[in-house]
């Protein structure tokens, strides 16, 4: 339809807007997919995908230190390979198959993942630089034990799990604005990626009926009171009202931090309303 057509040009237009803070940027992204290219494990499995919101943010806050376009280089490409062994250890499936085919791509995600880890190992050890070694080694574990909360523990309320979702989403570049002693960006990326968080969870169980952990608890909370879907995604809604506003408190006028976490709080909103447009259009 016209209206999806527009939705997608909107979104690409969005998406970029941010990405164009500087063509040193893009280079990264694409020596990150150069480092981590590997013929047969592209034949059976996907490549990990890139937030690009957490590159910006990482670029951003470097710059703002005034450290070199190498080291930046080293560190941003270093952050995205522990992200992406994380989250292709995490694809790995507990359950027994049969099937070689798929015995063949667990396993391949095992060693992929191990692949990704002894690349930002390798870097690490060229930028001989421990406080962010300790740092990226704190997050890794900081995510794992989140992970775990969330996923073993039934009894997580919302506040409680939001918490280890943000953790999830935002550990690495917290760690790294606290090795870089930029306290405003580690708190305001927190609340930035719990955002998206709360923004990536609602689209889901609107478009696909899906619900991630934060959407189960606001559903069970709200079935046992006897409400109806209509109020999940009010809840949602104050939720994301709520973070949306604590973001804009944190970010000062005229500040880099406002320029670039500010500004996407904004696309991702406007992204969000203009889909509701296009639903209730062809409703």
């Amino acid at each position: 339809m016209l209206c999806d057509k527009i939705e997608i040009a909107l979104g690409d237009l969005l998406m970029t807007s941010s990405y164009t803070y500087s063509e040193e940027l893009n280079e990264i992204f694409e020596s990150f997919y150069n480092r981590i290219e590997h013929p047969y494990l592209k034949k059976y499995i996907e490549e990990p995908s890139l937030d690009k919101d957490q590159g910006v943010i990482l670029f951003s806050m470097m710059k703002e230190k005034q450290l070199s376009s190498s080291y930046i280089n080293k560190c941003v490409i270093t952050a995205y390979l522990v992200q992406a062994a994380l989250d292709t250890h995490e694809k790995v499936s507990a359950d027994q198959q049969t099937e070689d085919s798929h015995k063949k791509k667990r396993q391949l995600r095992v060693l992929a993942g191990d692949y990704y880890s002894s690349l930002y190992y390798f870097i690490l050890s060229k930028i001989n630089d421990l406080p962010m070694i300790r740092a990226l080694a704190c997050s890794i574990k900081e995510i794992n034990e989140a992970k775990m909360s969330v996923y073993q523990n039934k009894k997580l309320d919302y506040y409680k799990c939001a918490e280890q979702m943000a953790t999830i989403d935002s550990s690495v570049v917290q760690h790294v604005a606290g090795v870089l002693n930029l306290q405003d960006w580690k708190k305001a990326a927190k609340e930035f990626f719990l955002l998206k968080r709360l923004l990536t969870e609602r689209t889901m169980l609107m478009r696909e009926g899906k619900k991630g952990p934060l959407a189960l608890i606001l559903a069970s909370e709200s079935y046992a009171a006897g409400r109806s879907d209509q109020y999940v995604d009010d809840l949602f809604i104050a939720r994301i009202e709520t973070v949306k506003d604590r973001i804009y408190g944190m970010c000062a006028e005229g500040t880099t931090l406002q320029s670039i976490i500010c500004s996407r709080v904004d696309e991702l909103l406007e992204e969000v309303r203009y889909e509701k447009q296009c639903v209730a259009e062809e409703g």
